[in-house]
């Protein structure tokens, strides 16, 4: 086993044409694909992730002084090594949490790194996307080079074959595993030292390799080619380098396999960091054959979140929820001009003046007055989490929030969004490429105004009420029911996430109102998201899809 990581792919990319990637801004046709969606979230601002890594920190509490930026390397590696480019199996599936009993895994932080992902995961992200991530952000927190991240892998449901290099396998040995996972022997090089930039060797794993508790790879514990040029100067501490075991010095029998001369390339630092891109890139993206990824996913422009309806509590009216997020990509948002994110061009004024308006047009197709049909922002947040997407690759994007009122009769068909200076320049208007953003359906509405999580008599346990409102003008429904999804209960390996079905019931403690009757659950536990669904009598089946926890009101 390398003791962090090493990469390996199946995309064959010359060197020789590979440049570093810029995050360039998109624009999606909503209603987004789930996986796109939520990624993207993850990947650039929620900071979940990049808050562990933030500026390429120590792991804490672990007193090995490792960082988890290493960890989360390390546990894409050994997770990717299974794969076998000749039957197109295995590779970077999440197997590698099945693993962790085999000597080539060694090591807890390999189980604090799931750990760290856990409670991410989704139906549609699974650990071995996470796992990938992982690798993306661990390199933005440490200095490194942006690495291209695409969605879509498919989680193993066991091990896989074992297959991770170890320190005190001879060359040979080690060519043919690089070999199987799809990298020559020059190009094996590279992925170790690409590697070693982060991390080191614990002495509780291996105490033939090192006698002080833990020693770097790297003495500089972020994104650096100082691991090619100490090496290169003999100056180097790398102990799989300079071990008084000299069976265990893995890392010079790979790099000095050619006499150097892939090293030497390397102490160029624009060569390492293409060279280092390339490779990660590849790594993470080895899959096995029959699955398909994505186009890599960029932050978008403009971010259109979920509109959801919920019965007033109040009123006879319905209740329209969603926001808009605005990436700031130029000095003056929300437009984009030329530009290379990796820079800081953010130095985006101000602007008190700036209005961000709600429109929509009712059922009837017809625009409102802007008196009846149109609200203004309820909330903006600057998006300034520490670790999060945007702030590691130099962004900003401020999320505005609506909350607007709408008549239940007439309800809601389409929305979008205009955007005013009132500086003289022209209006932007945010409205899906000329075809509004479709509210599809307001006959089944999860209802966020009547559901309720509340602390359980163990104060340890949250207890949650979920309601939905079904329009009376319907046959009533033969079954109603939620889905609901949690990775956090299972707090250990192999971290499989529980899916439960929960049944809904006509709720005579809410009296009908503005048309519709309302339906729900038994009092239940913990989850992070649910899928609600209504099957009718005349076969017509109504959902609403990835309603999260958090949006819930907390009752005490």
């Amino acid at each position: 086993m390398l003791l962090t990581l090493v990469t390996a792919g199946v995309t064959f990319l010359s060197l020789a044409q590979t440049s570093i990637q810029a995050v360039t801004p998109i624009q999606l046709h909503w209603p987004y694909p789930n996986i796109i969606d939520y990624e993207e979230e993850v990947l650039y601002e929620n900071g979940i992730l990049g808050g562990v890594v933030f500026n390429c920190a120590r792991r804490f509490p672990d007193t090995s002084n490792s960082t988890a930026s290493a960890q989360w390397v390390r546990l894409a590696y050994h997770d990717m090594a299974t794969h076998d480019i000749q039957t197109g199996t295995g590779g970077l599936d999440g197997s590698i949490r099945f693993e962790l009993d085999r000597g080539e895994n060694i090591g807890r932080g390999m189980t604090l790194s799931l750990r760290d992902f856990r409670t991410l995961q989704t139906a549609f992200t699974g650990m071995a996307d996470l796992i990938a991530m992982g690798v993306v952000i661990a390199y933005q927190a440490c200095d490194g080079p942006f690495i291209p991240y695409r969605g879509g892998r498919v989680d193993a449901i066991a091990a896989g074959p074992s297959g991770v290099p170890e320190p005190q396998q001879d060359l040979e040995t080690f060519t043919e595993k690089f070999k199987n996972q799809g990298f020559n022997a020059t190009e094996m090089i590279a992925l170790v030292a690409c590697g070693h930039v982060l991390g080191g060797v614990r002495k509780d794993d291996f105490d033939t390799v090192v006698e002080k508790d833990f020693e770097f790879f790297n003495q500089v514990q972020t994104y650096d080619n100082t691991i090619v040029t100490d090496y290169l100067d003999d100056t180097t501490e790398n102990p799989l380098v300079a071990s008084r075991n000299q069976t265990m010095r893995s890392d010079l029998r790979i790099f000095s396999s050619d006499n150097n001369v892939t090293m030497e390339s390397l102490a160029s630092r624009q060569v390492f960091d293409e060279t280092c891109t390339n490779l990660l890139e590849r790594m993470i993206n080895t899959v096995p054959k029959d699955v398909t990824l994505t186009e890599v996913i960029e932050p978008m422009q403009y971010k259109v979140g979920p509109a959801r309806l919920s019965v007033s509590n109040e009123t006879d009216d319905l209740v329209f929820t969603t926001w808009l997020r605005v990436s700031a990509f130029a000095s003056n948002y929300p437009r984009v001009n030329d530009l290379n994110p990796l820079e800081k061009i953010l130095d985006a004024p101000e602007n008190p003046d700036r209005t961000v308006t709600l429109f929509w047009n009712d059922r009837r197709g017809s625009f409102c007055p802007s008196s009846g049909c149109s609200a203004p922002v309820s909330d903006s947040q600057k998006l300034e989490r520490v670790g999060n997407g945007f702030a590691l690759l130099g962004m900003e994007a401020v999320r505005h929030t609506f909350q607007a009122t709408v008549n239940s009769t007439t309800s809601i068909s389409k929305f979008w969004f205009e955007i005013d200076e009132h500086d003289g320049s022209e209006k932007v208007v945010i409205d899906n490429g000329g075809s509004g953003y479709e509210v599809e359906q307001d006959d089944f509405l999860v209802d966020l105004a009547h559901s309720a999580r509340r602390p359980g008599e163990d104060s340890s346990i949250t207890l949650t009420t979920i309601t939905v409102a079904v329009r009376d003008a319907r046959p009533s429904p033969s079954k109603v029911y939620i889905q609901t999804f949690d990775p956090i209960t299972p707090d250990e390996l192999p971290f499989v996430p529980e899916v439960k079905i929960i049944d809904l019931l006509l709720d005579s403690t809410i009296t009908p109102k503005a048309g519709y009757v309302f339906y729900s659950t038994p009092p239940f536990g913990e989850f992070t998201y649910f899928d609600a669904t209504a099957d009718f009598q005349d076969g017509h089946t109504l959902s609403q899809q990835f309603v999260r926890s958090e949006m819930i009101q907390i009752l005490f």
